[in-house]
């Protein structure tokens, strides 16, 4: 009798696949069931099925990645899939992946089943007489080994083997042919992102594994190597370089064609890093260490290079600060909706990170700095404005880009939608008034001003002031006047340890007692009860 899995996540479908057909009449034992890739996967390493039949589309991990990562782990079932009408594309992708047939839920029927399970019985008999003449050893096809052996290197490659022995046997088993007394570990990194954005998660899979495979098959025209997928975007070699041959301008060779390759075939751009020689399969974790040096680089460098971890030195990190001299200036701008000084500043940002040798981190924390005091200087208008993008997809844009000019285009990018905002409501008289009016206020935080004051610097009546003023701000000026000098207060008493009446004078407050009492209406507490942090 074969075994047979049933997995999909419509119980009705399940329950039809049992009852449309006497599995037993037709040499099947019904072994079990699933509603997921996830749970599908252990019930396929468990029960070691002969025949899985499994939908495409299910939560948790869908049928594709099962099947791949059934393959990887030893599985030998013959796979049918399931599949609707607007499903032929991830039918092909399954065919792919080596199942064997298909069948349109819509069509299940005895007949159609039967008619299946007739065109593989060949294969299934043929399988079970290579088990049995291999005293029940399970063989593996050619992607199944692929998988086993990318599994292997990773394993290596993150230090988790260590016993040379037990290395040397398991890459045996595999059939590894590298010569481990020349073994070189190519760390590729690449922009594939770009090329995932409008991809589903099973084409963003499958297109990552056709870059694997392609990386590897122009590797392999230089030398004996395996490749594996890493992280997004990333690839590892592992190279067994003849020392016969320039092996270093062979390396550079086929990092140049692997670079070229990339770019002709999905518009991807890439950089590698080559470690140094290795001897032995367990010293690869420390040649991977040694690629990784195209990390160091990649940031200031960009795309479309190759460097040797024998001829390159640790890139030495910057960090710079914008001093609080540019804080008040990108908020003078903002209210003021200055264009002109606006773009000052981002092109002395730019200038900065140009010239600088920055850490990624670093750069994005300085632009991110900037676009966020932006945000709170621009106020609600721009809060109902509508960009292109909204802070945090541009803020996800830089944490993800890969070099230098990524993170400045997209912070350009984000200035432009400053820009726009800044010419749409640049005539609004009303608002400009307002703005005006809260920086003469903060630019004169230290002085005894009111209504009067304000109104006489920007030369219009008190009256007309009040009004308009108070339809952006509900407490009215006197209010926000308030708020900026208490605000003000809580930095000098922390910072400064001035006395509470020193405070108050330097505000412009001639009581201190009353100084004390607005203090504690806009902060909760006393001024004294500030300092002592109750």
């Amino acid at each position: 009798m074969y075994k047979v899995v049933f997995i999909d996540d419509e119980a009705l479908v399940k329950i039809g696949l049992q009852s449309i057909l006497d599995w037993n009449e037709e040499g099947f034992d019904v072994v079990g069931e699933a509603e997921d890739g996830r749970e599908g996967l252990q019930l396929i390493l468990q029960k070691e099925p002969d025949l899985v039949i499994t939908d495409i589309v299910m939560p948790e991990m869908d049928g594709l990645e099962m099947i791949q990562k059934a393959k990887e782990q030893g599985s030998r079932a013959v796979f049918i899939v399931l599949s609707s009408f607007d499903e032929f594309e991830l039918v092909k992708k399954a065919m792919q992946l080596g199942a064997r047939d298909y069948i349109l839920k819509l069509k299940i029927s005895k007949g159609v089943l039967k008619e299946v399970l007739d065109n593989i019985t060949g294969e299934m008999e043929e399988l079970s007489r290579k088990r049995k003449s291999t005293g029940e050893k399970r063989g593996h096809t050619v992607w199944e080994m692929e998988g086993l052996r990318s599994t292997f290197f990773e394993n290596l490659l993150s230090g988790q083997y260590r016993e040379e022995t037990a290395i040397k046997e398991q890459a045996e088993s595999l059939d590894i042919v590298l010569d481990e007394s020349q073994l070189r570990v190519l760390y590729v990194v690449s922009d594939i992102y770009r090329q995932l954005n409008n991809r589903n998660g099973t084409e963003k899979k499958l297109y990552a594994l056709t870059i694997r495979g392609l990386i590897q098959d122009i590797c392999r025209e230089f030398f004996d190597c395996y490749c594996v997928q890493w992280e997004d975007g990333k690839y590892l070699v592992i190279v067994s370089a003849d020392e016969k041959k320039e092996t270093n301008a062979n390396l550079k060779l086929m990092g140049e064609a692997v670079i070229d390759m990339l770019g002709q075939y999905g518009n991807i751009r890439a950089s590698i890093g080559i470690s140094k020689k290795a001897v032995g399969f367990v010293n690869l974790d420390k040649a991977y260490n040694q690629a990784k040096v195209v990390l160091e680089y990649l940031f200031s460098e960009g795309y479309g290079k190759i460097f040797f971890y024998d001829y390159t030195h640790a890139v030495k990190k910057k960090e710079i600060t914008f001093d609080s001299l540019d804080e008040k200036k990108v908020e003078v701008v903002c209210e003021s909706l200055d264009w002109p000084g606006f773009a000052s500043l981002r092109d002395k940002i730019i200038r900065e990170l140009r010239k600088n040798c920055l850490a990624r981190e670093n750069a994005c924390f300085q632009c991110s700095k900037f676009m966020y005091m932006t945000e709170e200087g621009l106020g609600p208008s721009w809060r109902s404005f509508s960009p292109r993008h909204s802070l945090d997809d541009y803020m996800y844009q830089m944490y993800h880009a890969g070099t230098v000019d990524e993170i400045i285009q997209v912070f350009k990018n984000y200035c432009g939608d400053v820009e726009l905002f800044m010419d749409e409501f640049h005539e609004d008289d009303t608002e400009r008034l307002v703005r005006e009016a809260r920086r003469f206020i903060k630019e004169h935080v230290y002085e005894s001003i009111g209504l009067k004051e304000v109104a006489e610097a920007l030369h219009i009546s008190a009256g007309y002031l009040s009004g308009t003023f108070s339809k952006y701000e509900p407490g009215g000026l006197a209010n926000y006047i308030n708020q900026i000098k208490i605000a003000e207060a809580q930095k000098l008493l922390k910072k400064e340890r001035l006395k509470v009446y020193e405070v108050s004078f330097r505000l412009g407050y001639e009581n201190s007692g009353y100084f004390a009492k607005i203090f504690k209406k806009y902060t909760g507490c006393t001024p004294k009860e500030y300092i002592e942090g109750k």
